[in-house]
């Protein structure tokens, strides 16, 4: 008689592809089709080197299975994918690697589908000290590539891969999550990585609904659509800094939406800088309505500060390569002037005064420089969620400036040739003193 060992019920079948450890990654040069067999007892130790089981093997379907024991072997078998992805999450964030990250989350990603997890809302929950892993990784960043690339929004630095890996796994990208990456990248004052992230990413964009349509350009990529945003900082002044603007499309923006929405982080502190139209509907005794307005304001989880700030339009350079997007657009000859087309003055919009060839004997002069002075008042600008009873945002008409309202006319000498409005804020965060401006 022939005898046959029965199976042993503690082995399980052929466990899935699992998570590679990290060795195994870099051996295979990042790929993510390495498949594993070893004794599935075998668990996952955080800050260790990943052993080849990571996850439980997906349950088979027999023939016939008791529907109570079948649902709470897949309830429990998803229970475990998901607290091994959270402890391999909680692992990359400590660890920051550089390369070897992208297998772990492609294979932690096929795990999670063939057990019926959801990859993204695992990494959009907030399972390491009330944050997301998204928020660690931002945190964790090495200060010299913060440094490095404090200046440069179109940069693609290595040390911003595991930040763009796990917001592209992230989709669709939650309220909480745009919460916790904002705040992280506050706790930085990483003005520049957040910029990146708002070019590459839809839903930290403040484009409206119209401006989107405005914008969206065939054979432009997605990134190259957005304002550009840039912060500075004043040596030898620690409370001094200087933000640069290129807004596109500006005149027609504020025609369509009525609002064009900026921000920024500078000196520990989130900003937004607002142009918008006065609505007709709006009532207030300020501001007529149709008037532009320029809006300073101070964005949440930011501490309260006194402020000083010049807002400064100056006229572009008439070289075309003054903005990189219209290096292929001719200056206009001494010719081709608005004389030229008398039907022009006519038309919606309004034409700028100075174009008419009344004027135009001056024209070869520089036009004053439009300059705006925003300043906290007698109490310190705080955030609208603060418990301080301070004004949250500080508003002054473009008007206020001798030149500002050229901003609105159609061939306004500040606007460049492609539309673009190019504008410098030098803030102090200082208690305003008499006239003095960023002294």
């Amino acid at each position: 008689m022939m005898i046959i060992d029965k199976p042993d019920k503690k082995t399980g079948p052929t466990p899935v592809e699992a998570p590679p450890s990290y060795a195994s990654a870099l051996q295979t040069n990042g790929s993510s089709a390495t498949t594993y067999s070893p004794d599935p007892k075998v668990g996952y130790t955080p800050s260790q080197p990943y052993p080849a089981a990571l996850f439980p093997p997906a349950p088979k379907k027999p023939g016939k299975p008791n529907r109570r024991w079948f649902s709470f072997g897949i309830s429990k078998t998803a229970k475990q994918v998901r607290s091994t992805t959270q402890d391999i999450l909680r692992d990359l964030v400590k660890q920051h690697p550089a390369t070897e990250f992208a297998s772990v989350l492609d294979s932690c990603a096929e795990a999670c589908a063939a057990h019926g997890v959801s990859l993204s809302q695992i990494i959009q929950d907030p399972f390491i000290e009330n944050h997301l892993a998204v928020y660690w990784a931002i945190i964790k960043r090495p200060s010299d590539c913060v440094k490095l690339y404090s200046s440069n929004i179109h940069a693609n630095p290595e040390s911003d891969a595991l930040v763009m890996a796990l917001l592209a796994a992230s989709s669709p990208i939650s309220a909480t999550t745009i919460s916790e990456v904002r705040l992280a990248c506050l706790a930085n004052s990483d003005h520049a990585l957040f910029q990146r992230i708002k070019r590459r990413f839809d839903a930290f964009s403040l484009l409206s609904g119209a401006d989107a349509i405005l914008l969206a350009t065939n054979g432009v990529r997605m990134e190259d659509r957005g304002d550009n945003i840039t912060v500075e900082d004043v040596r030898g002044n620690a409370r001094a800094f200087v933000a640069r603007f290129e807004i596109i499309q500006f005149q027609l923006r504020m025609r369509v939406s009525k609002k064009v929405d900026v921000e920024f982080i500078a000196k520990g502190r989130f900003w937004r800088l607002s142009f918008l139209v006065t609505p007709e509907t709006h009532i207030n005794v300020h501001h007529r309505a149709g008037s532009w307005l320029v809006v300073l304001t101070l964005l949440e989880h930011s501490p309260p500060t006194w402020i000083d700030s010049q807002l400064i339009i100056s006229e572009p350079p008439s070289s075309p390569s003054f903005d990189s997007r219209t290096s292929n657009v001719p200056t206009p000859s001494p010719s081709d002037t608005l004389p030229s087309y008398p039907s022009v003055r006519y038309q919606a919009p309004p034409q700028h005064p100075a174009r008419d060839s009344i004027f135009r004997s001056k024209g070869k002069k520089p036009k004053p420089v439009v300059n705006l002075r925003i300043k906290s008042g007698s109490k310190q600008l705080s955030p609208q969620s603060s418990q301080s009873n301070g004004p949250h945002q500080i508003t002054v008409p473009l008007e206020d400036s001798l030149m500002g309202a050229d901003l609105q006319y159609e061939g306004s000498s500040y606007i460049d040739s492609s539309g673009t409005l190019n504008a410098t804020l030098e803030a102090h965060l200082m208690k305003p003193d008499s006239d003095c401006i960023i002294c």
